[in-house]
């Protein structure tokens, strides 16, 4: 923060996951004092109002009062989510998904498309399905945050249908 002479009350942006705040003052005159001093933001919160005081060598103090407000999350949410061949009923708020294919399906194709344009998707998944539980994880990354949508694909096992008729 930058300080002007007479000014006592500073606004700051903090970034959105920033649990601590140091305040560090460095005094004009040599005989004053001021201490370093740590703060706890609470990640819950969107602003902080921080007293930071000053004393000067005749014991007079002066509080300088920092209103501390937290940027917003970057978007790490996906506008559109689809597999081919499997149908899933996809929110863009929900991260986690379960999805039962039969065993003629081995393989997807993914698209996936981040609400920012500044948003990243990184997609891991094995390149065939096994039979039982196969996951797919689509990491959309945007600056420092990120989420990871997960889904859980269960293969059927391979039914001989000649079996399953009635006489």
């Amino acid at each position: 923060v930058q300080l002007k002479k007479d000014v006592f009350v500073y606004s700051f942006e903090a970034e959105f996951n920033d649990e601590k705040l140091i305040v560090e003052g460095n005094p004009n005159d040599k005989n004053a004092k001021c201490e370093k001093q740590e703060f706890e933001f609470d990640l819950e919160k969107s602003s902080l109002s921080i007293e930071y005081p000053v004393e000067a060598e005749n014991g007079n103090v002066k509080k300088y009062t920092i209103v501390v407000k937290r940027k917003n999350k970057p978007d790490t949410t996906l506008k559109a989510l689809t597999l081919s061949d499997i149908d899933i009923d996809f929110k863009s708020s929900q991260l986690d998904y379960e999805v039962t294919i039969p065993y003629s399906i081995d393989s997807t194709e993914i698209k996936a498309i981040p609400n920012d344009k500044e948003g990243r998707v990184e997609i891991s998944m094995e390149e065939f399905f096994v039979v039982g539980e196969n996951f797919i994880k689509i990491k959309v990354t945007n600056k420092e945050a990120q989420d990871t949508y997960v889904i859980k694909i269960n293969r059927l096992e391979k039914i001989d249908e000649t079996i399953a008729t009635l006489n």
